[in-house]
């Protein structure tokens, strides 16, 4: 806590910050499913954000941040842990959670949105957080939670890849042997098999986790930056969004061409934009109410992405024309109710479930 002045304001930690920015950001994203759609009643006379892709920027940059920041603290704190004790509290963590937000999502968020219930294949694939690795087997993926699929794949990769951190060009070619494996596979069983495996950007996001592990070996074990609190960073990061969204514009997506170069100014963008949060923010001071709150909302952040969908749809069935008054419902009852609900629903768990059965398997494995 500072002093004078500012005896009543406490430093914050970049990413707790970040971490807020990002579930904003999905937020904003999402409400135009169940809202008046602000955004398009702005924007439709000066700039389509749907057909530019400035929508797919800011997707890009919300959930590649969560797989960049989930690879930044893992390399900080799970760099040396036992593989079966990793791979324990990672699905200790992540999968009871996601599996309730399955079961809400098949009862809610896919009928509304699909006009159907998913069919038992389709509920199997989710369960079994498969989605992304087939995608749309037997029906259409569910919306959001195919992250999860996502960062499976990363927790695996990580057992492999983390030994080989400490030596920089090592670390890469191991993450360019994974993503070449990941194409291949893709190409071959679309070719042989006429069977489409692994979604659109599944390497994409993958490069976001590795590329956070190799951003906390730079930043934090001692590397030299050159970049620090220079314009040179967040200028780069502006220029390759702004390319990236007549990229997205005008070009076709159908050709290799435009594969490479629109991943090229995606890392182009986000990972000078994450660098320059990081340190920038680094300290930030707030009250102790607003440090409080956002460290609430940074701890239940997987809770927030996993939940705000069937939170939205349920209170939709309530109130389903769309108006100005309809918006303020699902908005301004709904993100309080949001954040509160994932709140006591993440402490309730981590502290009442997930830290006993933690105990319980340290005792066994002592």
């Amino acid at each position: 806590m500072e002093k004078g002045k500012t005896s009543t304001k406490v430093k914050v930690d970049s990413i707790t910050l970040i971490n807020f920015l990002l579930i904003v950001i999905v937020l904003f994203l999402h409400h135009v499913n169940y809202t008046q759609d602000y955004l398009w009643a702005i924007s439709h006379r000066l700039i389509n954000p749907y057909e530019t892709g400035i929508d797919q920027v800011l997707q890009k940059f919300a959930v590649g941040g969560f797989l960049f920041f989930s690879g930044y603290k893992l390399t900080i704190s799970k760099q040396r842990e036992p593989t079966l004790a990793f791979l324990l509290n990672r699905f200790l963590r992540i999968y009871p959670l996601y599996f309730l937000a399955v079961v809400l999502f098949s009862v809610t968020v896919y009928p509304h949105i699909r006009g159907e219930m998913p069919s038992l294949g389709n509920f199997a694939v989710h369960t079994l957080a498969l989605q992304a690795w087939l995608p749309n087997l037997y029906q259409a993926n569910y919306l959001t939670i195919w992250f999860v699929s996502n960062l499976f794949f990363c927790y695996l990769a990580f057992i492999f890849i983390r030994r080989e951190l400490s030596d920089t060009h090592r670390f890469l070619r191991a993450v360019t042997l994974i993503v070449v494996m990941i194409n291949l596979a893709k190409i071959i069983a679309l070719r042989v098999y006429s069977v489409d495996i692994f979604s659109g950007h599944f390497d994409t996001y993958f490069l976001f986790f590795a590329l956070g592990m190799l951003s906390s070996k730079i930043l934090t074990q001692g590397m030299s930056n050159p970049w620090q609190n220079s314009l040179y960073l967040p200028t780069v990061s502006i220029a390759c969004a702004i390319v990236l969204v007549g990229v997205n514009s005008f070009l076709s997506h159908d050709t290799i061409r435009f594969y490479v170069l629109e991943r090229v100014l995606i890392f182009g963008f986000t990972v000078p934009a994450y660098w320059t949060l990081l340190q920038r923010l680094q300290g930030c001071l707030l009250s102790i109410k607003g440090a409080a709150f956002l460290k609430n909302i940074s701890t239940a952040s997987l809770c927030v992405f996993l939940f705000h969908r069937p939170i939205w749809t349920v209170m939709y069935t309530f109130m389903p024309e769309k108006s100005w008054l309809q918006s303020l419902f699902i908005l301004g009852i709904g993100i309080p109710l949001i954040f509160l609900m994932s709140y006591y629903v993440q402490h309730f768990y981590s502290s009442q479930v997930l830290s006993r059965v933690l105990k319980r398997s340290q005792g066994i494995q002592s």
